[in-house]
């Protein structure tokens, strides 16, 4: 029997998609402005990301379960259930059925569904950028210290110690680049497992990058094209101001503050859009790679958490996984997968991470930033916080311990929570 047989769940409606799609781009672009925000929307990328491996997988189903539509195979668990819509900002997944739900508890459905996904996304978010930042922050702190080392040597003159800002810069471009060779695909398995250890699998996700060497390569690349375009966009105001667009430097001279926050809310997008596109693409090969893997067993299905294994099991794709579609590139992915092609991929791919610093530096050139925002986040990979107002105008600084502070106010809030519970249950 199907799985549609076995759950008969109505399809979403999509005019109900469309309706609300332009709502929650703009709500996203408005979260992008802040830290606590950013964190927000990882939070719903990571939803988004793990539709999207599931997605995958749903389309690369074993034959009898071809009857079976996305609809019903997500909604027939209940682990999976919340996807049967797209992500949301604010409200429950399927908050309009589980509102109108008879039963008990009804009245405390609603309000605490009112702001789940919210709280969802708010925690998901801390845990990514969290995990991010372990491996990506050390190497952003040392390009910022070489960077600003080298700048003051230039103005003081102390050529005889240049040595000191080009070596940590280098050493800090080095690091980032060897995390990036982990990190979008690390990103993927959190968002599909939802569990944030697994992000630190380090075994399972570089087998899966060796599976995928190509579609890693597009990602990288994919990286460089969208980070010229985020660098351009936060560079332009130097360059909007004084060098001869009147209706710019009537807007900038009448309210500064109100001229840059417009320009950085509509810059998001651009920037949103692109922070979303590249871990759907992410996703996506995260998930071609499991099922490759599993094919030529360099994977075990115990290798897998447990919502993987749920997943894939339902769809009869853990113990046979089909073979995957062929390719044009067939006799390049071929290629790619011996010991040469390997080690050329990975020079290609070296360089191009280089392109993509090398971006920074010469934005930072054209327009610095203070306090490093350009070397400790890059919002492509970190948090996608699309706002730059100079220290004149907002105080980033106190955002940041704003923050820290609601992270851990929180905290401890959600840790009184659970003491609670443990203590009814006990």
């Amino acid at each position: 029997m199907s799985l549609e047989a076995r759950h008969p769940f109505t399809p979403p409606v999509r005019w109900r998609r469309f309706l609300f799609a332009p709502a929650k781009l703009l709500l996203g672009m408005a979260l992008t402005q802040s830290i606590v925000g950013a964190m927000i929307v990882i939070g719903w990328a990571q939803s988004f990301m793990q539709r999207t491996a599931m997605a995958n997988w749903w389309k690369r189903r074993l034959p009898q379960e071809h009857g079976t539509s996305f609809s019903n195979f997500i909604g027939g668990d209940e682990a999976t259930r919340g996807h049967l819509h797209w992500p949301n900002w604010l409200l429950r997944q399927n908050f309009i059925h589980d509102a109108t739900r008879e039963g008990d508890g009804r009245g405390w459905r609603i309000f605490t569904g009112l702001s789940e996904s919210l709280r969802r996304n708010f925690w998901f978010g801390l845990q990514g950028i969290l995990n991010t930042s372990v491996l990506v922050l050390p190497a952003g702190v040392l390009m910022w210290f070489g960077w600003d080392y080298g700048w003051n040597q230039s103005f003081y003159k102390g050529y005889e110690q240049f040595y000191v800002g080009v070596s940590v810069s280098v050493a800090g471009v080095i690091t980032f680049i060897a995390a990036m060779f982990y990190v979008p695909l690390a990103q993927a398995r959190q968002a599909t497992t939802g569990q944030w250890r697994t992000f630190f699998d380090f075994r399972l996700v570089w087998i899966i990058a060796r599976q995928q060497w190509v579609p890693c390569l597009g990602l990288a690349f994919l990286y460089l094209l969208l980070g010229f375009i985020v660098n351009a966009l936060k560079t332009a105001p130097n360059f909007l101001v004084g060098h001869g667009f009147e209706v710019a430097d009537q807007a900038a001279g009448a309210d500064p503050k109100g001229f840059l926050e417009k320009y950085f809310y509509w810059s998001a997008l651009v920037g949103l859009p692109a922070f979303v596109l590249v871990r759907w693409v992410a996703a996506r090969i995260y998930a071609a790679g499991v099922l490759r893997a599993l094919h030529e067993f360099a994977l075990q299905p115990a290798d897998l958490a447990p919502a993987e294994q749920a997943a894939l099991g339902r769809l009869g794709l853990l113990s046979a996984p089909p073979l995957l579609p062929e390719s044009r590139l067939k006799k390049l992915i071929k290629w790619f997968s011996t010991r040469l092609g390997r080690a050329l991929g990975g020079i290609v791919m070296f360089l191009i991470w280089v392109g993509f610093v090398t971006q920074v530096y010469f934005a930072e050139f054209l327009m610095y930033h203070e306090a490093g925002r350009a070397w400790l986040n890059h919002p492509l990979v970190q948090l996608p916080w699309f706002q730059y107002l100079p220290s004149s105008l907002k105080n980033s600084g106190d955002e940041l311990l704003g923050a820290a502070g609601l992270v851990l106010l929180c905290a401890l809030f959600r840790g009184l929570i659970l003491f609670g519970r443990s203590l009814r249950a006990s």
